[in-house]
């Protein structure tokens, strides 16, 4: 399954406006074993071309972010999603404590990559349909200041 972490940024180079989302299946492993892989910044690189990323468990989301934050040196970050754009996300996801993504308004591990944002949610189910359409929606809406 690992060829299928570059497919993000394929999408993106045919269709620059598609939001994308990515669940991955298989656990991912931790930094130390990723640095052995040869192709290791070509595989986070296409992961953090997706809009939102999901793991089935915290310690997955976990290996991805140390990866990102060790080989990549990019910031970790938690934002608060409410709104709109809390309903992107899984509905388990939604309705975790706080830190996986609870109520209106909990924070949300994400990964900074220059202008862009990642955010990282931990579903047991995985992403439901529909879930990309709110996120792009969300992307595009102006803020109401």
């Amino acid at each position: 399954d690992y060829h299928l972490l570059l497919l993000p940024s394929y999408t993106l180079r045919h269709l620059r406006t598609a939001c994308v989302g990515l669940f991955l299946h298989t656990p991912f492993p931790s930094s130390e074993i990723f640095r052995t892989i040869p192709v290791r910044d070509e595989l986070l690189r296409g992961m953090l071309n997706a809009d939102v990323l999901g793991f089935h468990l915290f310690e997955y989301g976990r290996h991805f972010l140390t990866c990102c934050k060790r080989q990549m040196g990019l910031d970790l970050t938690e934002e608060q999603i409410g709104g709109s754009e809390r309903h992107a996300l899984p509905a388990d996801a939604r309705d975790k404590p706080s830190g996986v993504g609870g109520a209106d308004g909990d924070i949300f591990l994400t990964v900074r990559d220059h202008e862009r944002t990642v955010v990282v949610v931990i579903s047991h189910a995985g992403i439901e349909p529909g879930v990309l359409e709110n996120v792009e929606a969300s992307a595009f809406a102006t803020p109401s200041s």
